[in-house]
């Protein structure tokens, strides 16, 4: 029971930190970064994460189309396959690689998305890039390896 209202807690104390100017002034996502951390985890409380914060986050957007939740979905379900089914080792690499590769993954699905309801006359809205998109991809990369690389032992398999 305490483990389900201390991540109930974090999600919406997440998704506030999402809302605040201070995560956007810093570039970062943490939200997307806990999402992936949440993926290395065996607990079954892990689903809560991308689909409560993704509801959350969709239901304060200007976007009716639940965007937040189906990439926050879909990040979190191929990176546990990823980390299941693929990679099975746990050295310096391969939290560079899930760093990489779950920020990038998540910013493919959430554009092609934005781009498949705006080309289905589904929303109005059209995501582009500004300038300072990469510097956005570099923080949360770099949020997301210290993530990883802090909890790295608690995700662990024993052998």
């Amino acid at each position: 029971m305490l483990k389900i209202i201390i991540n109930l807690f974090l999600i919406l104390f997440l998704t506030n930190l999402e809302l605040s100017k201070i995560t956007s002034r810093i570039f970062l996502n943490p939200y997307l970064c806990f999402v992936v951390l949440s993926a290395f985890s065996k607990n079954n409380l892990s689903f809560l994460w991308p689909l409560l914060g993704g509801i959350i986050l969709d239901s304060l957007s200007i976007i009716n189309f639940p965007i937040f939740t189906i990439s926050f979905l879909f990040t979190f379900l191929i990176v546990k396959f990823f980390n299941e089914k693929i990679v099975t080792f746990r050295n310096f690499i391969s939290l560079i690689i899930f760093s990489v590769g779950s920020i990038i993954l998540y910013n493919f699905i959430f554009l092609i998305f934005n781009l498949l309801i705006y080309f289905l006359k589904i929303e109005d809205f059209f995501i582009v890039f500004n300038r300072k998109y990469f510097i956005y991809l570099f923080a949360n990369i770099i949020f997301t390896f210290l993530l990883l690389f802090i909890f790295r032992r608690k995700y662990e398999p024993s052998i």
